[in-house]
């Protein structure tokens, strides 16, 4: 082992293995930004297991709020060309079709 990498005091060893046993990452596995988000939510189960939760009702609301203005979106449209269909005499819709077909 490299004498460099070694502790400099028993301070700093007593200190990671607090860090450790505290759920945190030590200066010695060199940890990742996701290894340290994943020692968080460990430590913090309660409050990750509620925002995942939340996270989770919020977006299906969110998909059926969505599923339901596209559902709605296409009745109107239909709606829209049944109207179309009955106000709109034959010759007139011919003679609107034929001018935007010019434009």
């Amino acid at each position: 082992m490299d004498p460099e990498s070694r502790y400099s005091s028993v301070e700093q060893l007593v200190q990671e293995i607090a860090d450790f046993r505290g759920g945190f990452a030590t200066s010695a596995e060199n940890a990742s930004p996701i290894r340290h988000a994943f020692l968080f939510m460990k430590r913090h189960r309660r409050v990750t297991i509620t925002l995942l939760i939340g996270s989770l009702l919020f977006m299906a609301v969110y998909a059926f709020s969505f599923y339901q203005l596209r559902q709605e979106r296409t009745e109107l449209k239909d709606e829209v060309d049944l109207l179309r269909q009955i106000a709109i005499p034959p010759e007139l819709r011919e003679a609107v079709h034929r001018r935007k077909s010019s434009n």
